[in-house]
């Protein structure tokens, strides 16, 4: 009786699986041999970590070296990015003499994977 349900079950599993699959297709509007165009629009898609804006150690690097005062503030937190950042692992260098980067509250964070600063000049100040 026992062998006969088990039997039975089997096959029933066996028609299920047999099932033919439904396809659902849908009209777009278009037909064949029609020349379609799209326009792209690129749109920066900005991080956050809920409150503030994150960028990578690459956008930091670039800020330093474009800062004509001798004082950068940062306006967002910074975070190591294997994908873009793979030059700034032994840190972002800063050769600026006299140079200070002023935190305001934000964070820089390596993930343990990169230095944050490497700082080859003299007077360098690192406020939060």
């Amino acid at each position: 009786m026992i062998l006969f349900a088990l039997i039975s079950l089997s096959c029933i599993s066996a028609a299920d699986n047999n099932a033919p699959d439904e396809i659902i297709a849908q009209d777009n509007g278009i037909n064949a041999g029609e020349i379609i165009t799209q326009s792209n629009s690129y749109t920066e898609e900005i991080l956050t970590d809920g409150e503030n804006e994150i960028s990578d150690f690459s956008t930091l690097n670039t800020e330093i070296a474009n800062s004509a005062t001798s004082t950068i503030q940062l306006t967002k937190n910074y975070t190591y990015n294997p994908k873009n950042d793979s030059n700034y692992t032994t840190g972002i260098v800063i050769d600026k003499a006299d140079f200070t980067v002023d935190g305001q509250g934000h964070t820089l964070d390596g993930g343990g994977l990169a230095r944050i600063f490497n700082i080859t000049a003299n007077n360098v100040t690192l406020t939060s």
